[in-house]
Order: C-alpha cells, then sequence, then structure tokens
C-alpha cells in the first residue's frame, strides 16, 4: 500500500505544473494585454474601462486579430468613432502580440497603394472609395507615410495653425497615447484625422 502514495503524489503535482502552466499562459494571453491597454487608457481618460471596450469586444479581438484598420472596424463593439480614438493603440498591441507574425509585405501594401494612388492626384475621398476604405484610414495612411519621409503636402489638410494648438496641447497633456485627450483638450473642435496630422508633423520635427 506504501508504494500506492509515490503515484498520486507525481499526479498531484503534474496537475500543479499544469495550472501554473495554464495560469501563465492566461496572464501572457492576448486578451489579457488588450485588458491592460485598456485599463491604462481608462485611466488616461478617466472614464470606466468598458466605455472604452468591452470584454466581449476584447475577446472577438482576440478571436480575429485584426492587424488593419479595416480589419478592425469590423469587431463587434467597434464604430468609426472609436476606431478614431483607439484603433492605432490596439492595433500595434495586437501586431505586437503576434511578434512578427504578420506578413509584412502585405502591411506594407496597403499603405504602397494609398501613397501611390495619392500621387497620382486621387483626392481622400477618391482614394478611398477605390480601396474601400474610408477616409479616416487614408488620413491615417498619410500620417504615417510623412512621418516615414513620404513626400506628402500634409499641409493641404492640416493648417499650421492647427499644429501649434496641437503642439500646446501635446505639452499641456504630457504626451498622451490616445486622441481622445487631444480632442477633448481642444474643445471637441478639431477632427481626429487632422489631431492625428499634426503629432505626425510633430512626430517628424522631433
Amino acid at each position: 500500500m506504501v508504494y500506492l502514495t509515490k503515484p498520486v503524489a507525481f499526479k498531484e503535482q503534474a496537475i500543479v505544473q499544469k495550472e501554473i502552466k495554464e495560469t501563465k499562459a492566461k496572464k501572457d494571453s492576448l486578451f489579457e494585454r488588450l485588458r491592460k491597454l485598456r485599463y491604462k487608457i481608462s485611466l488616461e481618460e478617466n472614464i470606466p474601462a468598458y466605455l472604452v471596450f468591452s470584454d466581449a469586444t476584447l475577446k472577438e479581438m482576440e478571436r480575429a486579430r485584426p492587424m488593419s484598420q479595416s480589419d478592425f472596424l469590423e469587431i463587434s463593439g467597434v464604430g468609426q468613432r472609436k476606431l478614431e480614438v483607439y484603433g492605432d493603440e490596439f492595433i500595434s498591441e495586437i501586431i505586437s502580440f503576434m511578434d512578427g507574425k504578420i506578413p509584412k509585405k502585405k502591411k506594407g501594401d496597403t499603405y504602397k497603394v494609398t501613397y501611390d494612388l495619392y500621387r497620382e492626384g486621387l483626392t481622400i475621398d477618391e482614394i478611398a472609395e477605390n480601396r474601400n476604405l474610408s477616409p479616416t484610414t487614408i488620413f491615417s495612411h498619410l500620417a504615417k507615410l510623412y512621418a516615414d519621409g513620404k513626400e506628402i503636402d500634409i499641409y493641404d489638410f492640416v493648417t499650421k495653425e492647427e499644429v501649434e494648438l496641437v503642439r500646446k496641447a501635446k505639452e499641456a497633456l504630457d504626451s498622451p497615447a490616445t486622441l481622445k485627450p487631444y480632442y477633448d483638450f481642444l474643445n471637441d473642435e478639431m477632427e481626429y484625422f487632422k489631431i492625428r496630422l499634426a503629432l505626425s508633423i510633430l512626430e517628424k520635427a522631433s
């Protein structure tokens, strides 16, 4: 009968080790990373976390793993406004979690296509219609392209006065990670895409 205790002990040890691994895996999951990002944003904006995104929306993000703005917009609970305000941060977190598993060629191509159409002289609305994307997404592409050194006449879309307002907001707010604090600071008087463009100008100049 004494010999039966060892297998039982080993079995219990195996169960404990399995539980430890499962707990660690849960902590390292994409869902937990998205929850932490949501919590950080909620503190920054002084709002309940669920007003950023619900758990159900985060779980769908974990399942679908959207890595572009058009894919992110398809997630239940994500509308155009939340795409504009939170999209970049959550998409970046998902891409970071994937650790390079996203096909880089595909990610780079979407910006290149936008840039090529822009260089052909198409308007923002025409590019958006051509690519079946929203104008907000196209402006986001242009902001990144400009920050990366591409030739974009960015002041066609945002004035120097608006850039200066965003610069002052950035200093006053201590460079928040999301766009909404800027939007609130500017009394809801500047559109999100202009804030994003202004930030790309400031980023390139820094």
